[in-house]
């Protein structure tokens, strides 16, 4: 049978070179001959780790531009989170102050004692849960793919948007598909992606009918791709909008850098999925925009989905 080696070797003059080489038994009138073709593939070599590095260049670069997004997004977020920290932290001042009082009182038993007790400690959990989330989303640490559930996912983010959505008194519905598989991918940079469109959302209705919120859904498509759906009730995309949209620097905001969908993006891109934007109508009337994260299942190899997918298209 054919047989093929790589050689790392050496020219006369000690320049070392890459070769491949291939070894073919063939026939010829009576005989059999061995055929060796050796092909110099130096340059290749060369040209595939430079590659390699300019890769893991780009990916260091976008991990660092993504955790400054993600810092730059929670100080927007700040006074809304310092209020709802100080929610528990009052609520727990004003338990503990009672017990004091009732305390003074003789004839207290540790029965009467419990029930408020248990409602300081709800409270500590509840900021606890707060400040834990916060951390989650902003520690920086190299990226690292898992096995995650999507629709956990949403609910977590679901969990830090309503934060931005008393803020601007508008409610975030939650309508998540059941049996959804598995994803593999960075589960903060992903939140990080979903956190950016719904917080879009609620800036976009600013000023909008009251009422109206923004919506997020999960669905599996026909392909077997998992998706994530955020939809808002505001003006939506004109044309060059949408061509735009995901251009480093565009933005329809008044004070935005424009940076956050070239990151989300690129995120989505580089976890072998899509990120599309397209505008919901009603009646053939533009009734907001609609954001979708089209991520591959676990058991789907990227690079082969990759491929797959630029076959078709």
């Amino acid at each position: 049978e054919p047989q093929y080696f790589y050689w790392h070797s050496r020219r006369k003059g000690g320049a070392v070179i890459d070769v491949d080489v291939s070894l073919k038994a063939i026939k010829l009138a009576n005989r059999t001959i061995l055929l060796a073709t050796l092909l110099d593939i130096t340059d290749r070599r060369r040209a595939e780790l430079e590659l390699r590095r300019a890769e893991q260049d780009i990916s260091e670069q976008r991990e660092q531009l993504a955790h400054v997004s993600r810092l730059s997004t929670m100080g927007e977020m700040a006074a809304g989170f310092a209020h709802e920290v100080n929610q528990p932290l009052t609520a727990i001042n004003t338990y503990t102050q009672g017990l004091i009082r009732m305390m003074s009182n003789d004839n207290i038993s540790c029965d009467d004692l419990k029930p408020i007790l248990i409602k300081v400690s709800q409270q500590a959990l509840r900021a606890g849960e707060i400040i834990r989330h916060l951390r989650d989303f902003v520690y920086k640490r190299d990226a690292g793919h898992e096995i995650v559930d999507c629709n956990q996912l949403v609910s977590d983010v679901v969990k830090l948007a309503e934060v931005e959505a008393r803020q601007y008194d508008r409610q975030i519905t939650v309508s998540l598909a059941d049996s959804l598989p598995k994803l593999l991918v960075d589960p903060v940079q992903i939140k990080q992606v979903i956190l950016n469109i719904v917080k879009n959302g609620l800036e976009a209705m600013e000023g909008a009918v009251a009422g109206l919120g923004v919506t997020v859904s999960t669905a599996l498509d026909d392909i077997g791709e998992v998706r994530i759906y955020v939809e808002d009730c505001g003006p939506g995309f004109s044309e060059g909008d949408l061509l735009e949209i995901f251009n480093p620097f565009y933005t329809t905001k008044t004070n935005g850098m424009g940076m956050g969908l070239s990151i989300s993006q690129s995120i989505i891109i580089a976890h072998g999925g899509d990120l599309i934007a397209e505008n919901k109508e009603l009646n053939g009337e533009i009734a907001g925009a609609r954001f979708i994260i089209a991520l591959p299942r676990a058991e789907t190899d990227c690079q082969d989905y990759n491929s797959e997918r630029v076959a078709v298209n």
